[in-house]
């Protein structure tokens, strides 16, 4: 199967959100542990992480963020937009939830600073993982489209 120019659009603007919301990700764990990694050791993990991941991803289910030739860019444009503002909450509260049972399961009290923290950390890493589900959402509505087309 042949990449169009609107799949290789679709799929760079994953890697994207997949490197960034890695980057923060991968970030936060090695600060727990190694406390102010070097940044090219942490980028470098990030791609590592991130190629291998979306690598196996592409190398296994080639039809992934696939988009038919005849789909106007406009209208990709206009699913990928409403993914993202579709996806955005649904994260946030994903996050939110992650984050306050991860508090809870380690043992600490959810007030004060860690009220803040779980707040920031709900609103914040979702922006970096915006363009990856923005670009799965307008994929899965793609290819729904597709298969009622072709009934």
């Amino acid at each position: 199967m042949r990449a169009n120019k609107k799949t290789i659009v679709l799929r760079l603007l994953a890697l994207f959100g997949a490197f960034s919301g890695g980057l923060w990700l991968i970030g936060g764990v090695w600060d727990i542990f190694f406390h102010e990694p070097p940044i090219t050791a942490l980028v470098a993990t990030t791609v590592l992480f991130v190629l291998i991941c979306t690598g196996g991803l592409f190398f296994f289910a080639p039809s992934t963020f696939h988009v038919r030739d005849d789909i106007t860019w406009v209208s990709l444009m206009w699913r990928l937009a409403i993914g993202i503002i579709i996806s955005y909450p649904i994260l946030v509260l994903l996050v939110g939830l992650l984050s306050a049972l991860g508090l809870l399961f380690a043992g600490i009290s959810i007030e004060g600073e860690y009220s803040i923290l779980v707040f920031a950390l709900a609103f914040w890493l979702p922006l970096w993982f915006l363009p990856l589900s923005g670009s799965f959402v307008a994929w899965l509505w793609s290819r729904k489209v597709e298969n009622q087309l072709m009934k």
